[in-house]
């Protein structure tokens, strides 16, 4: 069966998006950091594994998103982040439960860790388009612009007759 195009896009897109959100859920196991949780100030932003959780995990994850996908990977890292958060806040909040000693963050409050995390999957998709798919930066005029046929036309421009 032949696929068309369209498919293959919509397949490769939710294919890289699954990944980057199950590369973001594995950094939350691995780091054993939920930044959908908060014991104290010092518990919760006094541990470097936090802040790497909530950094370098995304950059990670949408780098690997956009180096699957390619160009436009930023916009769906950002798709990915946030479903990987989603899922993390549904977790806790039905499945496993809060752990003692720990709340879980408002609605209101969880925004902030779901919008930086956003945020740096973008940058990280970024780095990944720019990285393996070489797309910025400045290129001779002939890899640039495609050579057009000019036809003379034989009507002379307006204003000129």
């Amino acid at each position: 069966m032949i696929l068309s195009n369209n498919i293959k896009g919509f397949l490769w897109g939710t294919g890289s998006i699954l990944v980057g959100a199950v590369v973001i859920f594995i950094g939350d196991n691995i780091l054993g950091i939920r930044l959908e949780l908060f014991k104290n100030v010092a518990a919760t932003f006094g541990d470097p594994r936090w802040f790497i959780d909530l950094t370098l995990i995304p950059i990670i994850a949408g780098f690997i998103v956009s180096a699957i996908y390619g160009l436009g990977g930023k916009i769906l890292c950002m798709i990915a982040a946030l479903l990987a958060r989603i899922f993390s806040y549904w977790e806790l909040s039905t499945l496993t439960g809060v752990p003692d000693g720990y709340s879980l963050l408002p609605l209101g409050f969880w925004g902030f860790p779901v919008i930086v995390t956003m945020e740096l999957a973008m940058a990280g998709g970024f780095l990944g388009e720019i990285l393996i798919k070489k797309i910025y930066g400045r290129r001779p005029d002939h890899v640039k612009y495609k050579k057009q046929d000019v036809k003379e036309s034989t009507t002379p421009p307006p204003g000129t007759e």
